[in-house]
C-alpha cells in the first residue's frame, strides 16, 4: 500500500535577478556621384534579457536572446531631368533564442519536469514551453522608374521578396 508522508514547509523566498540588456547601433552612408546618389543603411540590435521558470530561482532561469540586423542600399539614378531610376535592396536577419537550461533530473527520472504543491499553490519547475527559437530572413529587391511629361508622371516598377524561416520548439 501507498502512504503519504507529510513534509514540512518553512520559511522559503523565491526570487531571481531581472535584467534587460540591450545593444543598438546604426551606420548611415550617402554619397552623391555624379548623376546616381547612393545611399546605405545598417542597423543592429541585440536584447538579452533573464526569463524566470514557474519558480523565480536560478535554477529555473533561462537566457533569452533576440538578434536583428538589417541592411539596405539604395541608388537613385537621374537619367535626365524627366527621368529617373530608383533601385533599392534590402536584407533583414532576425534571430530569438528561448533556451532550456534544465537542471538535473530528480531521482531516476531523465527530464526535470513541473511540479505542483497543491496545498501551497506551489509550481517547481522550468518554463514549459522552452526550448525553442526561430530564425526569419527576408531579402527585398525593388526597382521603379519616374517619368515626366507635361503635366502628366508615370511610375512603374518590379519588386522581388522572398522570406524564409525556421524554427524548433522541442515541448
Amino acid at each position: 500500500s501507498q502512504s503519504l508522508v507529510p513534509i514540512e514547509l518553512g520559511p522559503f523566498s523565491a526570487t531571481a535577478p531581472n535584467f534587460l540588456r540591450q545593444h543598438i547601433a546604426m551606420l548611415n552612408t550617402d554619397a552623391h556621384l555624379g548623376d546616381h546618389r547612393l545611399s546605405s543603411r545598417f542597423n543592429f540590435f541585440k536584447q538579452s534579457t533573464l526569463d524566470t521558470g514557474n519558480l523565480p530561482t536560478p535554477t529555473f532561469n533561462s537566457n533569452v536572446t533576440q538578434k536583428i540586423f538589417r541592411l539596405t542600399l539604395s541608388d537613385v539614378w537621374t537619367l535626365r531631368s524627366n527621368l529617373v531610376n530608383e533601385l533599392r535592396v534590402g536584407y533583414t536577419h532576425l534571430k530569438k533564442n528561448f533556451p532550456g537550461d534544465l537542471p538535473a533530473a530528480p531521482g531516476n527520472t531523465d527530464v526535470f519536469g513541473n511540479y505542483i504543491i497543491d496545498e501551497t499553490g506551489l509550481d517547481i519547475g522550468p518554463v514549459a514551453e522552452y526550448p525553442q527559437d526561430s530564425t526569419i530572413a527576408t531579402l527585398q529587391l525593388g526597382d521603379s522608374a519616374t517619368y515626366v511629361r507635361g503635366a502628366h508622371t508615370f511610375k512603374g516598377g518590379l519588386e522581388f521578396r522572398a522570406n524564409g524561416s525556421a524554427g524548433g520548439f522541442l515541448p
